[in-house]
């Protein structure tokens, strides 16, 4: 007899088996998640990115991400040094990837001194080429979408740049005007706006897919990110036939602002308006990332809901939750003071990490080997040192009673030996 129910369960046991293939640590296969997860990365660590930070740039080897840092000093040099990162200057060589190909390897020792990128006073994002090596622009957005990179970069064939010439890699009016005409839209998408916050540039070599290419490093302007942030908090959102608020995209949750403060906004209720009211001078004290655009980012305060007393239990004051968060503000302190998210230091993936490290077992054997062969070395040499060169002669009858004059005074002959000997040499002596 034919079961459907064992066929079917069957199919759906080999589907089971193909969907749990482990993913591996810091690689990517498609594109846009990548973008994806870069960019909810930077929004997941928001409150600990220093204020002075201006954009996070991650290094890759193909679809590999070898290191990521954060820019604090207006000026970055990335060139093909040894030295890594120090705040000033990324040196691609200074990673190590245990997983890197032969023809990574090769693009690699033809960097050179690579480029420059700089952010000024208004947000735009320069890029200069210093090396002779081909340094080339790849755009972050896809085909039909706009691009907040400068005209002078496009109009270069294969957007490659020009030695010793400066070009915009990100222009802020551009970006400013793809807001409000994607805004302006029936349906705006968040996720058009948050691409163009990204700049992809290849070395030495480039290729239709990003993720192809052997060296390139992704941008993710910081700055933009923060009007962008600011800008969705501000505008006035549409409503429905009931009067009530929506999202602007189809999305069912906005990372840009926490669900408390949406369920304050579709139901004001008085402690949800005290709360609001309390925030705004609490977060006045408080340290941390704010946006330069808009004071409206201030209003982060969580929502309080009214509590239930027919439930019975005992509840905690909202003055006392209010004490709880001033207490994490100093938790918070201490996350800031990383050098990482200060744009000191740079960090590298867990599987470069793990390479470094030595075996337990193997790496203390080989060093205790030659310390022991010394030692076994230097005592053979005393006990050379000590014995006479020429062996010891056969008591006979021609020799003395007393043969220990026969050996020089370093040597040492035990009492049983010299009786033993003195025992022989007699015997000899009377035959």
């Amino acid at each position: 007899m034919i079961s459907r129910r064992k066929i079917i369960s069957r199919s759906l046991d080999n589907l089971d088996a193909i969907g749990q293939e482990e993913q591996e640590e810091d690689v990517w296969h498609d594109r846009e998640k990548l973008f994806r997860d870069h960019i909810n990365e930077v929004l997941s660590k928001w409150e600990q990115i220093d204020d002075e930070i201006w954009a996070k740039i991650i290094v890759f080897e193909k679809n590999r991400r070898v290191a990521k840092a954060y820019a604090r000093s207006s000026v970055i040099t990335i060139n093909g040094s040894k030295n890594g990162f120090d705040g000033v200057r990324i040196g691609l060589n200074g990673f190590d990837n245990p997983m890197r190909d032969a023809e990574t390897k090769v693009i690699k020792k033809s960097i050179g001194d690579g480029f420059k990128i700089k952010m000024d006073d208004t947000g735009n994002i320069f890029i200069k080429r210093y090396g002779k090596s081909s340094i080339y622009v790849n755009s972050t957005s896809q085909g039909n979408e706009e691009t907040v990179i400068g005209g002078d970069i496009i109009q270069m064939p294969q957007m490659s740049l020009t030695a010793a010439t400066s070009a915009r890699l990100f222009d802020m009016k551009k970006f400013q005007t793809n807001i409000n005409r994607e805004f302006a839209r029936t349906y705006p998408e968040r996720g058009r706006l948050e691409r163009q916050c990204l700049s992809a540039v290849s070395l030495v070599k480039s290729n239709n897919n990003l993720i192809n290419s052997p060296v390139w490093i992704l941008v993710v302007n910081v700055v933009a990110m923060d009007m962008l942030r600011s800008r969705l908090q501000t505008i006035p959102k549409s409503l429905d036939a009931m009067g009530m608020r929506v999202p602007l995209t189809n999305s069912s949750e906005d990372p840009y602002s926490t669900i408390e403060s949406q369920v304050g906004l579709i139901y004001p209720t008085p402690a949800a308006s005290d709360d609001s009211q309390n925030s705004q001078h609490s977060s006045n004290s408080s340290k941390g990332r704010r946006s330069i655009f808009s004071a409206a980012f201030l209003n982060e305060g969580p929502y309080v809901p009214k509590p239930d007393y027919e439930s019975g239990g005992s509840l905690t004051p909202i003055y006392a939750d209010k004490k709880r968060q001033k207490s994490s503000g100093s938790q918070q302190r201490k996350k800031q003071d990383d050098p990482y998210y200060c744009g000191l230091l740079a960090r590298i993936p867990n599987f470069i990490k793990s390479s470094k490290q030595p075996c337990p077992g193997g790496a203390s054997k080989p060093k205790k080997e030659p310390k022991i062969s010394r030692k076994i070395s230097a005592q053979h040499q005393q006990q050379q040192f000590l014995q006479p060169a020429q062996p010891i002669p056969i008591a006979t009858f021609h020799h003395s009673y007393f043969p220990y004059k026969l050996y020089p005074p370093q040597h040492r002959l035990s009492q049983s030996q010299m009786s033993l000997w003195d025992a022989r040499s007699l015997i000899s002596a009377h035959e």
